[in-house]
């Protein structure tokens, strides 16, 4: 006789003595003592303090901008770093609410914006302005590819062949020819079978640079493991309720459970990530667009005021017991 399916909810059995945590109120975090707190409140304060200089004095947020040309470049870097500053906000927000893992995600889109920053960043003529400017295009055409090669694969007598019938395929390779005609007249290969065309990808983005490939070998893969919902990191959210019973046998979903090395190292790297984007538009300044400096565009001390803040933030963190 097969086995049926049971879930059984145990009641009041666990001796362990949970203390009820408030999302809204630090104070009230499982993991913090009177000391911990100050220094999550001062974090936190701060990195709210970093973005608000990044808004008003890098993005100048409300001030109209008029891009020359040749400075293309500048106009996408500003236009991922104000992409930055609201990833970096929401990752503040979910951290204050006991939400590393969660946070752990945004800060792997943040190091996905950082890499093609210092990409752009590290050029001397445009050319990868360009290749970030016809990133879209690829992916649309290799999307394409994916829904005719979908599409013949369908055996007439299913009833998704019916439903994608009226797709035209003419429609869809007239729709390629002119992607394709964009990025030739771009100086891109469409069609070597042996080179395929392809986005860039985020092991080429590190360009071998010791810290972001170290980044990415650890924290972007590490991250991962969160966004594609890895059995390692989902059973995080069960609470085990009898002693010396697995979690994954008698079990509680604790939503609001933090765990103080994971929410540390996310905070550190959302903050060191911010830091990377800021410090590597700052150098390229600094070494080929010095006047924009000596013409008073930008204020060579507000980017290290908040380079310096980042760091002070960096350091509270650190000093956060566990």
């Amino acid at each position: 006789m097969p086995r049926e399916l049971c879930i059984i909810i145990i009641k009041n059995t666990s001796t362990r003595q949970y203390i009820p945590i408030c999302k809204s109120n630090l104070a009230h975090r499982s993991f913090t003592n009177m000391d911990n707190t100050i220094s999550i409140q001062k974090a936190i304060s701060l990195s709210r303090q970093i973005q608000d200089h990044l808004n008003k004095d890098i993005l100048k947020e409300g001030q109209p901008f008029i891009i020359l040309e040749k400075y293309e470049w500048l106009r996408e870097v500003l236009s991922l770093l104000a992409k930055q500053s609201n990833l970096f906000e929401s990752c503040i927000v979910l951290l204050e609410n006991n939400m590393e893992q969660e946070a752990y995600i945004l800060a792997r889109s943040q190091f996905n914006n950082m890499l093609w920053i210092s990409y752009i960043c590290n050029d001397n003529d445009n050319s990868r302005v360009k290749e970030y400017f016809y990133e879209p295009h690829i992916t649309q055409l290799q999307q394409l590819y994916n829904i005719k090669k979908y599409l013949r694969s369908l055996p007439e007598d299913t009833p998704q062949f019916e439903e994608f019938s009226t797709l035209d395929f003419k429609v869809i390779n007239s729709t390629i020819n002119k992607i394709k005609g964009i990025l030739r007249t771009e100086g891109y290969t469409v069609d070597n079978a042996q080179k395929p065309l392809k986005n860039k990808s985020i092991f080429e983005l590190t360009e071998k640079d010791p810290l972001l490939l170290g980044m990415y070998l650890s924290f972007y893969n590490d991250a991962s493991k969160f966004e594609h919902a890895d059995i390692s990191t989902v059973k995080n959210y069960r609470n085990a309720v009898v002693d010396d019973i697995s979690d994954s046998i008698a079990f509680t979903f604790e939503l609001n459970q933090s765990n103080i090395a994971l929410w540390k190292s996310v905070f550190k790297h959302t903050l060191t990530i911010l830091f990377q984007s800021i410090n590597t538009l700052y150098t390229r300044i600094k070494s080929q667009d010095k006047h924009l400096f000596d013409f008073k565009q930008y204020e060579e001390a507000d980017f290290c005021s908040i380079i310096v803040n980042i760091k002070m933030a960096s350091d509270i963190v650190d000093s956060i017991s566990e």
